[in-house]
């Protein structure tokens, strides 16, 4: 919740601007971060801090705010250098503004209207995003967010209006659906594992037309959160809150 609040000390022309273009290049504002990080510093647990600090921060060292080393131009930091904290705020970060546009400082819910949870996931699954983010997190996020949750209303290729009544993260865009009709007798509504029926699709959730952000794996361990876990080294997610604290200090320096 406190991530952002560096954007509440930003210049209004600032935040006029962000609501505009939403442009994350912008070098002013960029400064909320530094600026949140002072407000919160002494305040709240150190890694905490860091991670309002660093919740910016890119896997593939694209990020900000960068550090410069030696003669070398400034750069993110990147992979197991980043906080695991700033690594889910990150994640957390993109997914909600995915699906709640309006959900930032100066915008308007008249014209950001939300978006269905499978624009996001299909979103951060393009490969831009993918190599911003930690790829354990993300699948630890697919695990407890769903692409269409229990109790979504979605339509059918088929036709059939229904519910969602269960999911599976391996397997995010077919889920389990009971036909609406019939919702309030068991015996007489119809239930689709889309899992098992993969001519049937939803073109429809909550009102959306999600037809073009249905995602499938490619393979049993695509999202797969285990499979990935155990592909990288356990090295890559090592914490040590001193180094952690180390770069803190030099980006305070380097901001100063």
């Amino acid at each position: 919740m406190l991530h952002d609040v560096g954007m509440t000390r930003l210049k209004a022309s600032v935040l006029d601007r962000w609501t505009r273009e939403h442009d994350t290049t912008d070098p002013q504002w960029q400064e909320h971060v530094q600026i949140g990080y002072h407000m919160l510093r002494g305040q709240v647990e150190p890694s905490a801090a860091a991670a309002v600090l660093h919740h910016h921060q890119r896997f593939d060292g694209s990020g900000f705010p960068k550090r410069k080393k030696n003669t070398d131009e400034p750069i993110g930091l990147a992979g197991s250098r980043i906080h695991i904290f700033a690594r889910i705020l990150l994640v957390a970060d993109l997914y909600d503004r995915l699906v709640h546009p309006a959900y930032t400082i100066g915008d308007s819910e008249e014209t950001m209207k939300s978006r269905p949870p499978v624009y996001a996931m299909h979103t951060l699954l393009q490969e831009k995003y993918q190599s911003w983010i930690d790829p354990i997190v993300f699948r630890s996020l697919m695990s407890v967010c769903p692409a269409y949750s229990p109790g979504t209303r979605v339509l059918l290729s088929n036709g059939m209006q229904g519910a969602v009544i269960d999911w599976c993260s391996l397997d995010p865009c077919r889920p389990t659906v009971t036909e609406i009709s019939h919702f309030e007798d068991d015996d007489d509504a119809e239930t689709i594992d889309l899992r098992k029926d993969h001519e049937i699709s939803i073109i429809e959730a909550d009102g959306h037309d999600v037809r073009e952000f249905n995602f499938y794996p490619e393979n049993k361990h695509s999202f797969d959160l285990y499979a990935i876990e155990k592909s990288m080294s356990n090295g890559a997610y090592a914490f040590d809150l001193e180094e952690t604290n180390k770069l803190t200090i030099d980006d305070d320096q380097s901001a100063a």
